[in-house]
């Protein structure tokens, strides 16, 4: 967001913690490991995936928490992933702050720009033309999306 010029009043960075883990013939968890910052491959075999996003302050923004445990997990393995997830994103935070401080000034030359531009109701069938016709040939020419606002 910052490098995108979007004015933030701090860094945010966001991980994804995931578990692997053997379960007793109970159901009960015996043996777990957390991976950091995993991959589509771990979060289609691993028992969790765990998105926690922070800011450069340490305050969580985001968290979703998806798992395939039947009786989920224990408070001590959310403990462990939430203190290895502020961890993982400090360490992010880090090679950020490094890179850039705060955001830019502007936002860059192709960063998302909206315009409004008001069209009398005498002139709006000639913009538009038959079937909309217009309209979706200046889209196609231009690559610009174009919104009509009924007033």
């Amino acid at each position: 967001l910052m490098d995108a010029g979007v004015p933030t009043k701090s860094s945010v960075s966001g991980v994804a913690i995931g578990l692997m883990s053997k379960q007793d013939k109970n159901g009960n968890i015996s043996d777990y490991r957390l991976l950091t910052d995993i991959a589509g491959i771990e979060d289609f075999f691993g028992d969790m995936d765990f998105k926690i996003a922070f800011t450069s302050n340490s305050e969580v923004t985001a968290i979703q928490l998806d798992t395939k445990l039947l009786g989920g997990i224990d408070q001590r393995i959310f403990r462990q992933a939430c203190e290895r997830g502020l961890q993982a994103n400090l360490k992010v935070q880090r090679k950020m702050d490094a890179c850039l401080q705060k955001p830019r000034a502007t936002i860059k030359p192709n960063g998302p720009v909206e315009e409004q531009l008001v069209v009398g109701a005498s002139k709006r069938s000639r913009l538009l033309g038959a079937g909309g016709l217009n309209l979706k040939r200046i889209e196609a020419r231009t690559g610009v999306q174009i919104s009509q606002l009924d007033e």
